[in-house]
């Protein structure tokens, strides 16, 4: 894929995430708390760090989004949970550093997000990894493509 159309597609995924990782307050998000999210979750907390599930239905639906982000959503809901997850969590924590606060002894964990350390909280190899996210890449410049043949 060269570097443009890829550039566009990175457009698309930005806006999503936007939305996506927005303020809870932005949302008026509810059941905060672990509390809240065992109730989200059936009452099983999903392991590792990235529980896309619940941010991924609450983020669409927001209602006070123009019209560019909410048709970016659209887009990636098209993706299989499995690509849309990839290309997110690419786009976002690639080559960044977060910071954990433990709430009891309020020290600090730094995690720098590189492609092994994303591969591995998904609990996959690193070429499975990157295979999700170039697929995925591809499969939105198709459904791109063909939303725009079918508005034409």
């Amino acid at each position: 894929m060269d570097r443009d159309k890829r550039a566009v597609l990175e457009k698309i995924v930005d806006l999503a995430l936007e939305v996506l990782m927005s303020r809870d307050s932005d949302a008026g998000w509810q059941n905060s708390g672990i509390l809240g999210r065992l109730q989200e979750c059936g009452g099983v907390l999903p392991k590792g760090q990235a529980s896309d599930v619940a941010v991924w239905r609450k983020g669409r639906m927001l209602g006070d989004w123009k019209p560019k982000p909410r048709q970016a959503l659209a887009l990636l809901d098209r993706l299989s949970p499995d690509h849309r997850q990839a290309v997110l969590i690419h786009r976002a924590y690639l080559k960044r550093t977060t910071v954990t606060v433990d709430p009891e002894t309020r020290e600090q964990t730094l995690t720098r997000w590189t492609l092994e350390k994303m591969a591995e909280e998904l609990g996959i190899s690193v070429s499975a990894f990157r295979s999700r996210v170039e697929r995925g890449y591809e499969l939105l410049s198709e459904i791109l493509q063909n939303s725009a043949k079918c508005t034409a």
